[in-house]
């Protein structure tokens, strides 16, 4: 009879170990890694020169505890220091309004981004360099680059916002970087246009690729 007892009771020890055990993992199974934010980055940085009526799209992404990354573009709290020269809307878009700078951040769970800086101009006109340009050989490439002039003056690098046009694209050709390829001999006039300014034309010639000539040399026997 007593060894029954003591039967009974070991089996009830391993039964309950056994629920303990398993009740122990499966709270463990159910513990989860929580992470947190640690900075947030606002792109793109730098920024290229706005001009008034324009508008830039802007992106935050956030970077966690254990190094992984989310575009938080839509959840972030959009700012911009000064609204009277460019607010930004809740997608992280910001509106030229006025000539001047401001500073953009973005912000989610208490933590703010580093300020990006964002000029805005007005513009009066447009330069295009280099000018005059050098005489370009058909197959070959030049590029150009887009000065933006202020009200005030000052001047801000506008190639990558304008478009590039050639008026005789079968003598030479621009993309939209404002990188020119000779086609054919003649003359193009290169254009920059942003914002109803159009540059000045610049003449770019087109010449006769050199060509090459190869010499044998022969000794006497």
């Amino acid at each position: 009879m007593k060894r029954k007892r003591v039967r009974f009771i070991g089996y009830c020890l391993i039964v309950g170990l056994v629920i303990t055990l398993t009740l122990a993992m499966a709270g463990c199974s159910k513990k989860t890694t929580t992470l947190t934010l640690s900075s947030i980055a606002v792109t793109p940085n730098p920024v290229p020169v706005l001009t008034v009526s324009y508008s830039q799209s802007f992106n935050a992404t956030a970077t966690y505890s254990n190094g992984s990354t989310k575009d938080i573009s839509g959840q972030a709290m959009w700012r911009s220091s000064e609204i009277s020269v460019a607010p930004i809307d809740t997608n992280g878009s910001a509106n030229g309004l006025a000539a001047g700078t401001t500073n953009i951040t973005a912000t989610l769970d208490g933590i703010t981004s580093p300020p990006v800086t964002l000029s805005v101009i007005t513009l009066s006109s447009i330069m295009v360099a280099p000018n005059p340009a050098s005489n370009l050989a058909v197959g070959s490439t030049e590029q150009f680059t887009a000065s933006g002039y202020n009200w005030d003056g000052t001047t801000a690098n506008i190639a990558s916002q304008v478009t590039w046009a050639s008026d005789t694209p079968g003598t030479a050709t621009i993309d939209s970087t404002g990188l020119a390829t000779g086609v054919a001999t003649g003359i193009a006039n290169i254009t920059a246009s942003l914002s109803g300014k159009t540059s000045s034309p610049l003449s770019l010639t087109v010449v006769a690729a050199a060509k090459t000539t190869s010499t044998t040399t022969t000794t006497a026997p």
